[in-house]
């Protein structure tokens, strides 16, 4: 029998990795409500309740076209939403209402019942700040790492995808033009410390950047708790949309 359990996709209108994911979901029958936080009041509303024995949330959010039963999501998949936005009012309102639309939908959304967060939005947060996470890995760099290329690593649940890039360049960043794909396989430690690290932040997913020196040792330099990767998987044949898209409908099922 189809669980009629919608995933909740938070994310804003141009996010082709999301469009990926949600396709996926969408040939699995899944159901998905996607909606961009940012919208709220104006597009996006919001009902809520606290109540039963287990004192959760009730309620929906809802959308010119879907409706999420709070108490009925089974994963919500955070993406890039935009911010709250209230052009309309002065500044000092203006921030007083940014504040409490966080406080109100923001928490709303960061409490549902049986959820699997991808990721936890407070979690993101955590993980953005740059000292947390060269504090979690236990180093920072003040000089140029040699390199002979990078890979990115891409961590989904309990699945790793790891594509080393080949580019010639300092920041692989600057010119995508330049680059080789090469699935790899990380090295046993680094895939411990790869769960390790997520596990001190409390995320399910992650996006990992290596720096590989010329002796094959992975050097860590970051972590994007909303990264990308969907570039990737053309060239590689990886499957990370499908991984993703088990991930969410698994819910929290199984973990």
């Amino acid at each position: 029998m189809t669980d009629p359990r919608p995933v909740a996709v938070v994310t804003n209108l141009d996010d082709p990795t999301a469009d990926l994911v949600i396709a996926e979901l969408h040939d699995r029958g899944v159901p998905v409500v996607r909606f961009d936080s940012g919208d709220f009041p104006a597009t996006l509303a919001c009902s809520a309740f606290i109540g039963g024995k287990a004192q959760q949330w009730h309620g929906s959010v809802q959308t010119p076209t879907r409706t999420a039963e709070l108490g009925t999501v089974r994963s919500l998949y955070y993406r890039r939403p935009s911010g709250f936005a209230f052009p309309h009012l002065d500044v000092r309102d203006a921030r007083f209402a940014v504040a409490q639309a966080r406080y109100g939908l923001g928490g709303v959304l960061a409490s549902l019942p049986g959820c699997l967060y991808v990721n936890h939005p407070h979690r993101i947060g955590d993980a953005e700040y740059k000292p947390a996470g060269l504090a979690a890995a236990a180093h920072l760099f003040q000089a140029q790492v040699d390199k002979a290329a990078d890979v990115h690593v891409t961590v989904v649940g309990e699945r790793v995808f790891a594509v080393r890039i080949d580019s010639g360049l300092l920041d692989w960043r600057i010119d995508y033009s330049t680059h080789t794909y090469t699935p790899v396989v990380p090295p046993r430690d680094v895939r411990s410390a790869l769960f390790a690290y997520l596990r001190h932040f409390g995320l399910v997913f992650g996006a990992f950047d290596f720096a590989l020196t010329p002796s094959g040792e992975w050097t860590f330099i970051e972590c994007n708790p909303s990264g990308q990767w969907a570039w990737m998987e053309p060239p590689t044949g990886l499957p990370m949309t499908t991984a993703v898209a088990d991930l969410l409908e698994r819910g929290t099922h199984g973990t």
